[in-house]
């Protein structure tokens, strides 16, 4: 849950969120990486007039457009009204217009090309590297395990089968 006054920041590419994004891995880091800092510098600055020139962040961040939600009850119509006026007023945006979710806005700035390593990227810090590692060698050894070997004989008992008659035991034994 989201505390009253705070913003959603995420970056899409492509189709959208992807399963790498939705890894345990990622949902539960403890402390956000340096693309995420960014990202949240980024969008406090652009929905305030904070007077930050965002071209570098959005060039870093490869961000072409910027999606502002308008779905939603009223009681936050005030605010997003000022979020809005706010990225009217930047003269990197140009508003491209209102959408099924929310009012859309274009980057007129030059961007370097789509950075990878978003938020499906796992090797962000050496805990991660090292639960892949460690995932790895789980998955070799599962590999090495089912690997057949050659085929061993069958050893034979040289017990009774189960043709022979069985033992009886008389009367005379329960004495």
């Amino acid at each position: 849950a989201r505390s009253a006054g705070s913003i959603v920041a995420r970056v899409e590419r492509g189709t959208g969120t992807t399963l790498d994004e939705e890894s345990t891995l990622v949902a539960t880091r403890l402390s956000p990486t340096a693309r995420e800092r960014d990202l949240a510098t980024l969008a406090g600055n652009l929905v305030s007039e904070s007077g930050l020139d965002p071209r570098d962040l959005l060039a870093r961040l490869g961000i072409d457009y910027v999606l502002l939600d308008t779905t939603g009850g009223t009681e936050e119509a005030a605010r997003r009204q000022s979020m809005a006026e706010a990225l009217d007023s930047d003269p990197a945006f140009v508003a491209v217009g209102q959408t099924d979710t929310g009012r859309l806005w274009r980057f007129t700035g030059e961007h370097a090309a789509h950075a990878p390593g978003g938020a499906g990227d796992n090797t962000a810090t050496p805990y991660e590297v090292v639960v892949l590692v460690v995932q790895g060698i789980v998955v070799l050894a599962a590999l090495l395990l089912a690997i057949p070997t050659r085929r061993r004989p069958r050893s034979r008992s040289t017990a009774g089968t189960i043709d022979d008659p069985e033992t009886i035991f008389g009367e005379e034994d329960d004495v």
